[in-house]
């Protein structure tokens, strides 16, 4: 996201101590507009792309190019290294507005199967409306569960919800910029959770902010555009929570505790992890901050 971009919207997301919040969205959906109409205009569209007031709830790659790509990245993934095809079931955990789902409707065909779900019942209204109106082999579920930054009033503690599907159904399962704002007690039910929905040999594909012995060192050099300055073992937080604040705002895990973790619910690493830029590495991919773990279940 460009400079100028991040400006106006943080003006405009600003907490609504100084605009009303009809204002706020009026101005959000006002700025959309515009740049839509932007993009469109330079063939910057596809079928099942939101308004820009749909996006910036829930990913940063607002401006349609960024959308596009942040999708055809993760099909990379699919299909060289989880070798996905048109007839295989996915499950997409925090799916959001459809950002990975998108690039998969031209190429799951009628044989195959998404199920997506998330905490946002505004962004699934629309997905249902916008993508399994065209796809009916996409399916789109709403779920109260609790998430301190993206679902306060949730009735069902992440540690007690199920997934709603049966044991050895899904080929993949993808969650982006889902881990980054759980607990630990949370994740280790979630990735039970992955490790049971999943077939033998179906690959899982998760996005982190990994900390290890470099990353130590990058932080101490200020080259992060993440400083997880506090640390409670496993993992690390950006800030002590208060003013009703929360850890789950991004959490940072120890390399180490997340690769017992996999071993534990028989999942094997499909070395090597592919970092991302948030860290300040060099020699990295520039097309995706969180660092990507792809692994394959076997047992």
């Amino acid at each position: 996201m460009d400079m100028l971009t991040r400006n106006i919207l943080d003006a405009l997301t600003s907490p609504a101590d100084y605009l009303p919040k009809q204002l706020i969205r009026f101005g959000v959906r006002c700025l959309g507009f515009f740049w839509d109409v932007i993009d469109r205009v330079q063939g910057q569209n596809f079928d099942v792309l939101p308004p820009l007031y749909i996006r910036i709830q829930a990913n940063s790659n607002i401006r349609v190019t960024s959308y596009r790509k942040y999708g055809e990245f993760y099909m990379h993934y699919f299909k060289s290294v989880c070798e996905l095809s048109s007839n295989s079931r996915v499950l997409d955990v925090g799916c959001g507005s459809g950002i990975v789902a998108a690039p998969l409707t031209t190429f799951i065909d009628k044989t195959g199967r998404y199920e997506g779900f998330d905490l946002n019942k505004q962004l699934i209204s629309w997905c249902k409306r916008s993508i399994s109106s065209h796809y009916p082999n996409f399916h789109f579920s709403a779920v109260d569960v609790y998430n301190g930054k993206y679902n306060s009033t949730g009735k069902t503690s992440p540690i007690d919800f199920r997934f709603p599907y049966k044991k050895n159904y899904f080929d993949l399962v993808v969650l982006s910029s889902v881990f980054t704002h759980m607990l630990p007690i949370d994740i280790e039910h979630y990735v039970s959770e992955i490790a049971r929905v999943l077939k033998r040999d179906g690959k899982c594909v998760i996005s982190y902010m990994l900390i290890s012995p470099t990353v130590n060192t990058l932080m101490n050099k200020k080259v992060v555009s993440v400083d997880f300055k506090y640390s409670f073992g496993n993992y690390r937080t950006i800030s002590i929570p208060k003013n009703n604040a929360t850890y789950e705002d991004i959490v940072a895990y120890d390399i180490k505790y997340i690769r017992n973790l996999y071993k534990k619910n028989g999942l094997k690493i499909i070395e090597p992890i592919h970092f991302g830029y948030w860290s300040g590495r060099v020699n990295t991919s520039r097309l995706h901050k969180q660092d990507i773990i792809i692994a394959a279940k076997i047992r």
